[in-house]
C-alpha cells in the first residue's frame, strides 16, 4: 500500500518512498505488521485497505518466480 505515484507499473518499479505498508498476501489473506496491536496480523484484502484511505493510496501486488 503506497501513493499510487510512488508506482510505475510500465517500468515495474515502485519509488523508495518512506510511506508504504508491506504485507505478504497467501490464500486469501494479507499478513502484516499492525503496529497498533504490535504483532503480525492476517487481513482479508478488503479488511487492509480500510486501514489506508484511497485518496491518494493504493494497493499494488507481485508474485515472487
Amino acid at each position: 500500500m503506497t501513493r499510487a505515484s510512488n508506482v510505475s507499473l510500465a517500468a515495474r518499479n515502485m519509488s523508495n518512498a518512506p510511506r508504504k505498508h508491506i504485507g505478504i498476501y497467501m490464500n486469501g489473506f494479507i499478513w502484516h505488521y499492525s503496529s497498533t496491536r504490535q504483532q503480525v496480523i492476517k487481513e482479508t484484502p478488503s479488511q487492509f485497505k480500510l486501514h489506508y484511505p484511497p485518496s491518494d493510496n493504493a494497493m499494488f501486488y507481485g508474485s515472487l518466480l
